[in-house]
């Protein structure tokens, strides 16, 4: 984890260097929210708190375009109510890095040196790289390890201070085979930007 962090914060650096008139990069952490919409129903999950860090670049005026990378822990609880094998139950999480693709409008554009308040929306790409040991026995191979999910947002800009707030959902199957759902989580970042 903390390998990635430092290769986030080094890449926000180059991103700063490069930054012109109208255009912003810096790095970003926070917390998602996450839950499962299950359509089968002898899997049932609960949401859990998860964690992401990342960097964005972001450049336009009124209208604005934004590119990131992301790594997240998306954390959700998930019980299994197995007629053979009984009920089992655990935290299941999904390590994953994502590429957010936001399109956004700056609602104050004249002060955005000093207050800003976006709004935007885009698709996340996203890839399922872990899933560590649980008592579900899910692994990698048993999701969608490549995900096409759609975000909406806002974000509110102090000075070099950013806080954004978004939900996104899952456009395409969590699993490969046998269940049937799709995630969706509520995020908080805060972040700095040059």
């Amino acid at each position: 984890m903390k390998k990635v962090i430092a290769i986030l914060f080094i890449t926000a650096a180059c991103f700063s260097v490069s930054a012109q008139s109208g255009s912003h990069a810096g790095p970003y952490i926070g917390a998602n929210f996450a839950g499962v919409n299950m359509q089968t129903p002898e899997l049932s999950t609960e949401t859990r708190t998860g964690v992401q860090a990342g960097v964005f670049y972001r450049k336009g005026d009124l209208l604005y375009g934004q590119v990131g990378m992301e790594y997240q822990v998306f954390r959700v609880h998930m019980t299994d109510e197995d007629p053979i094998e009984g009920m089992r139950d655990d935290d299941v999480t999904f390590q994953k890095f994502n590429l957010p693709l936001y399109i956004g409008l700056n609602l104050l554009p004249v002060t955005d040196d000093i207050v800003n308040v976006r709004a935007y929306a885009g698709p996340t790409f996203a890839y399922i790289f872990n899933v560590p040991v649980n008592d579900l026995e899910f692994t990698a191979q048993d999701l969608a390890r490549i995900r096409i999910d759609g975000t909406i947002g806002a974000g509110l800009d102090v000075m070099i201070f950013n806080l954004d707030v978004g939900y996104n959902f899952g456009v395409n199957e969590l699993f490969t085979d046998e269940f049937s759902g799709r995630t969706h989580y509520a995020f908080v970042n805060a972040g700095i930007s040059f």
